[in-house]
């Protein structure tokens, strides 16, 4: 929540963050939050396209849709506070350093 009211700050109201978490096995796709408004996550699957150059695509595609006001079917929650309870897939090549969705 610091990171978007400092990028809000820097770049208007307009802003939007969208946060791409990728190799998750249980949780997938996006993520909006009622509190939140301008915050989308979006867990994505692991798994290798034959074309590594759109990897991606799915994600940003959906982030853009979102952004101009699409209905992209993202599960809604009351709060962003809900990440820390979700099972998020952890790939923890250096754990002693920062866990996905720690607060740092």
């Amino acid at each position: 929540q610091d990171l978007f009211r400092e990028l809000v700050s820097n770049f208007g109201a307009c802003t939007h963050l969208v946060v791409i978490v990728d190799m998750q096995r249980q949780t997938r796709g996006p993520l909006l939050f009622s509190d939140q408004e301008n915050i989308m996550v979006y867990l994505f699957p692991p798994f290798v396209p034959p074309d590594r150059d759109t990897w991606y695509l799915k994600p940003i595609q959906c982030a853009l849709d979102w952004m101009e006001g699409q209905n992209i079917n993202a599960a809604v929650f009351p709060s962003i506070e809900i990440l820390s309870s979700l099972q998020i897939d952890h790939w923890d090549f250096m754990p002693e350093i920062v866990r996905s969705f720690d607060v740092i």
